[in-house]
């Protein structure tokens, strides 16, 4: 039995069969179109035309390129996916898997200040004045409280929207957004609710980009456009944040998780990425302490 084994194993070298591409693991294998994300080593911007050519010329639908981050989102067939794996800059192929909107409704709005560390006495001297903040959420409904407080509460300090769901419009529908964007840029100076409580940064610019529906679901591929997005308005809004409160099980390492190397690599291109973590208590299974626990 073990001289078989050896042998076949010798054979198929010799051969050059390859095995299982790991980079396609988590892929059905069937004939059924499948929406995927496709990362790339590195960003060619003549290879990735001719690549995009030939995907569609192949069935690929709606290929979509989000180069600054070296990815490409589609709708596959085998054609397709076979073709992928003839190319050596693909680094890894995943589902588009749903995401959901994270909260945590125990914590009241009145003690996230002190939470944070940002005491009522020190509004003052950080207010986020002249900062954009990149909200990728459910949308932001355009209340009084995120006007500007400099400008006679005149103007809104939502100062770009843009939709990345199959929903119209990027009016928040869900409620997670906006409350997640209370948190962070409530100015109570502009209200007359009487709430009285200023977000952390309650002069900061807030730029809504829209990645869940009305039911707080989304995909994957959305908040990669968002990301993308968000890379390319930096130097026009000074994107100086990125919050994402939301997320999905944990399928692979973040090494490969499109997800997690979209957010890498918005962070490496300067802005602090805020993600959601710890929703759901503490997960020592991999003895991390209750932390890294994609790895």
């Amino acid at each position: 039995m073990r001289i078989g084994l050896l042998s076949t194993v010798a054979l198929t070298a010799t051969l050059g069969i390859a095995g299982p591409d790991s980079r396609f693991a988590q892929l059905r294998d069937e004939d059924e179109e499948q929406d995927v994300i496709v990362v790339y080593d590195e960003d060619d911007e003549d290879a990735d035309d001719r690549r995009g050519r030939e995907l569609r010329d192949l069935g690929a639908k709606g290929h979509r390129r989000h180069g600054r981050l070296h990815m490409d989102t589609m709708r596959a067939n085998r054609q397709v996916i076979e073709r992928l794996k003839r190319d050596k800059k693909v680094r890894y192929v995943a589902p588009d898997r749903q995401i959901s909107a994270s909260s945590n409704n125990q914590v009241t709005h009145m003690s996230l200040r002190s939470i944070t560390g940002l005491s009522t006495s020190q509004a003052g001297t950080y207010t986020g004045r002249g900062v954009g903040v990149a909200i990728l959420d459910s949308g932001i409904y355009s209340g009084a409280y995120f006007r500007d407080a400099n400008a006679n509460c005149k103007p809104s300090r939502i100062v770009y929207s843009e939709n990345f769901t199959q929903d119209r419009g990027t009016d928040d529908r869900f409620g997670h957004g906006t409350h997640v964007a209370s948190i962070l840029a409530n100015n109570a100076s502009c209200d007359s609710s009487k709430l009285e409580v200023n977000g952390v940064a309650p002069d900061a610019n807030l730029i809504n980009l829209r990645v869940l529906d009305s039911k707080g679901k989304g995909k994957d591929s959305g908040v990669i456009a968002a990301l993308d997005r968000a890379v390319q308005l930096k130097k026009a809004y000074n994107i100086r944040v990125i919050n994402l409160s939301l997320g999905r099980t944990i399928r692979e390492s973040f090494q490969v998780d499109p997800l997690c190397q979209a957010v890498e690599r918005a962070w490496k291109a300067g802005i602090v990425v805020v993600v959601a973590a710890g929703n759901n208590g503490r997960d020592n299974s991999m003895n991390t302490n209750g932390y890294a626990t994609i790895a």
